[in-house]
């Protein structure tokens, strides 16, 4: 009988090939995580979480560069508009909302590791809606 693991068969060559690379992958960064002097300070999950965040900020600017593009005139526009996005991450009523988030998690007992991350998803989610029916209108 196979043994089933994520869902995969034991014996599908793609399972075990994803099964092996993410062990490998996290015993590497376990193994970097260490020698790093100020990284290993910080939790690996937490270091996981940044890098990913990282990693997806360099593909939404990949995008942004090849739509600008074919629309030079915007750069300034989508400068300016990631520019105020970072302002807007620090204003103080979102600071208090991810603190008291972080804080209740930690009086019922559970680790608020994504708590920021899943704000800002949430929060950019909402801005977005607002933003394509009004930009709709415009085109």
């Amino acid at each position: 009988m196979p043994m089933k693991v994520l869902g995969l068969s034991d014996y599908s060559c793609g399972g075990m090939a994803l099964l092996h690379l993410r062990h490998s992958t996290s015993r590497r960064a376990a193994a970097c995580h260490g020698r790093i002097p100020g990284l290993s300070k910080l939790p690996l999950p937490a270091v996981g979480i940044i890098v990913g965040l990282v990693i997806a900020n360099v593909l939404v600017w990949i995008a942004t560069g090849i739509v600008l593009h074919y629309h030079p005139t915007l750069v300034s526009t989508a400068v300016l508009a990631y520019t105020l996005g970072l302002r807007h991450a620090l204003d103080a009523d979102h600071i208090s909302a991810i603190d008291l988030m972080t804080r209740r998690l930690i009086a019922s007992g559970q680790r608020p590791v994504t708590v920021g991350t899943f704000f800002s998803l949430g929060h950019s989610t909402y801005a977005q809606q607002l933003f394509f029916p009004s930009a709709e209108t415009l085109l």
